[in-house]
This record gives C-alpha cells, structure tokens and sequence, in this order.
C-alpha cells in the first residue's frame, strides 16, 4: 500500500490558509518590494495542492500552484 501524506507528521500540521504581508529584500537587506500573499495549503487525493496568490500594490495579482505527491 503506498504512503499516504496524511500519515506523515509535518504535512497535516500546515494545512490551512496562512496570510500576511511579506518584504522581499535583496542580499544587501535593501527593500525590493512590498506585497500581501495567501497561501492556501491541503491534501487531496493524497497529493499536496498548494496555492501561492500574491497583490501587488499595483494592481498584479500573481497565482502559483504547487503539487506534490508520495513517490517512494
């Protein structure tokens, strides 16, 4: 039977939606940008769907998404 993700123990403990502002800096600590981010995090069908979206003050509005799945 293959490993599910729900039995590992430091997947399950992120699963949610995290939000905040976040900072981006260059190696100088210089600030490049400022942005709010959602992350929304689950398992489903025993893959990892992971959901980055990010507003810019500008107006952008950028989606990733992220799968992941037991492989071994």
């Amino acid at each position: 039977m293959p490993k599910q993700l729900s039995d590992f123990q430091v997947f399950p403990k992120h699963i949610g939606t995290w939000s905040g502002y976040w900072i981006r800096m260059d190696a100088n600590a210089q600030e490049t940008e400022r942005f709010e981010a959602e992350i929304i995090q689950k398992i489903v069908d025993n893959q990892w769907l992971q959901t980055n979206t990010y507003h810019y003050a500008d107006g952008r509005i950028v989606t990733n998404t992220f799968v992941g799945k037991v492989i071994s």
